[in-house]
């Protein structure tokens, strides 16, 4: 994909963030996320529907092609993929905490490899769904783990001082 490709498929990705909002959507990806929203809660009880709804709202916004432009305006986004695979431990403290990590990764080219956290595990998956429907290039370029990050060429982690300790642990 080139990148005015993976930066059609995120404006497409607003535009269908939308949709689901408001309970239209396209893919099969946005139906389960629209059967998802009213139940998300029970997995994390601050991630109410209106909470999930307002991140979602939020991702969408930025998504819009004059928002992109701009901000992208800024940078050089490689045309070519890269080869590398960055692993993402995703915090849980707030909906799609991840999802920046996730977008700027692919956005530049590189491969994702996403373990996110129990509190919060169902979204991003989801959403990725949705942008594979949109641009099925990204298919290969998308994973979730549950396990160990596996091979990675680079590791994106946040968090607090306790977590610290537990990516020395774990590296």
């Amino acid at each position: 994909m080139t990148a005015g490709e993976r930066i059609g498929a995120f404006q497409a990705l607003g535009a269908e963030l939308r949709m689901i909002l408001n309970k239209k959507s396209f893919t099969s990806g946005g139906e389960k996320l629209i059967d998802l929203l009213p139940t998300v809660h029970i997995g994390n009880a601050w991630f109410t529907e209106t909470n999930v709804r307002h991140r979602i709202e939020s991702i969408a916004g930025s998504l819009e092609p004059a928002i992109v432009s701009k901000w992208l305006s800024k940078y050089t986004i490689p045309d070519k993929q890269s080869a590398k695979t960055v692993g993402v431990i995703v915090a849980g403290n707030i909906p799609l905490a991840g999802f920046d990590d996730f977008m700027h990764l692919l956005l530049c080219g590189y491969s994702y490899c996403g373990k996110q956290s129990k509190d919060d595990n169902k979204l991003l998956p989801l959403i990725a769904e949705i942008l594979i429907e949109i641009a099925p290039e990204f298919r290969n370029r998308i994973k979730f783990t549950e396990g160990k990050l596996g091979t990675i060429d680079a590791v994106i982690a946040t968090g607090s001082n306790n977590s610290s300790r537990y990516f020395e642990y774990y590296f």
